[in-house]
């Protein structure tokens, strides 16, 4: 089994708590170390004995930067591998099985994880009672909506993905043009498909949990110079991105 570290990035609290909760499930877990990113606000510390979780918080009151945030993140991970999870999906219980699967593969391996929706109905039985997570959500998966951005008709994942952390450094990482998580997935997952070609997709679905909250309100002054860095990029040849119906409005994603 390869080494590997689980790096959760957030600013928001709230989102935490129940993803930690669905990872608590998993078997085996305990193998496996999990970096809590936080950016930002009063330093928040989740105390799960049942988790193997360290906490780093950067005390920053400028706008949150997420390409920065999982950058210092991967530098910290003591593991060969890293998996990016974001704070708002929940694992199913096989999650660790299928994770330590996509590590098995070639050293310039990249395995994404696709992302169902749930609708604002599914997420508020998850929230009140956790248990229907696996009774009732999971049995009945085909009915949310699955999303993965594309390139070329190819798929570059989603934003989250485990991979070798000395391949992702060597590509430079997340681009810290972007603050945005969006543009910031979107931009790293094309310029490895120029560098290795398309990843892998893991055999295991991750549920993203419907929220009102614009997560990207506060970022606006910064989203139009990151949109032009976007365009001057394709340019200068980086191909363009093709957006999939299944996605939603790029690039603020389904909220």
């Amino acid at each position: 089994m390869a080494s590997n570290t689980i790096i959760i990035p957030f600013r928001r609290t709230s989102e935490v708590p129940l993803c930690l909760t669905s990872l608590g499930v998993c078997e085996d877990i305990h193998l496996h170390k999990i970096i809590l990113a936080q950016h930002g606000g009063p330093a928040v510390e989740f105390d799960r004995d049942d988790l193997p979780v360290c906490h780093w918080f950067v005390c920053n009151q400028e706008t949150f930067h997420y390409s920065k945030l999982i950058n210092g993140a991967v530098r910290r991970a003591q593991s060969e591998w890293v998996t990016i999870l974001q704070p708002d999906v929940l694992v199913p219980f096989d999650f660790v099985i299928r994770l330590e699967e996509a590590q098995c593969g070639p050293h310039y391996r990249r395995c994404y994880f696709p992302i169902r929706y749930l609708d604002s109905a599914a997420t508020q039985r998850v929230e009140t009672r956790f248990n229907s997570f696996y009774e009732q959500i999971i049995p009945r998966k085909s009915q949310w909506r699955r999303g993965c951005e594309t390139h070329e008709q190819c798929l570059i994942g989603t934003d989250c993905f485990t991979v070798r952390k000395s391949y992702y450094l060597d590509l430079g990482g997340f681009d810290e043009g972007f603050h945005d998580s969006a543009l910031a997935t979107v931009d790293f997952g094309r310029r490895w498909f120029n560098a290795f070609g398309p990843p892998d997709c893991v055999d295991c679905d991750l549920f993203h949990r419907w929220s009102r909250t614009n997560s990207f309100s506060q970022i606006e002054p910064t989203e139009v110079a990151e949109r032009c860095l976007l365009v001057e990029k394709e340019r200068g040849g980086f191909p363009p991105l093709e957006i999939t119906k299944t996605w939603g409005v790029f690039p603020h994603g389904i909220i």
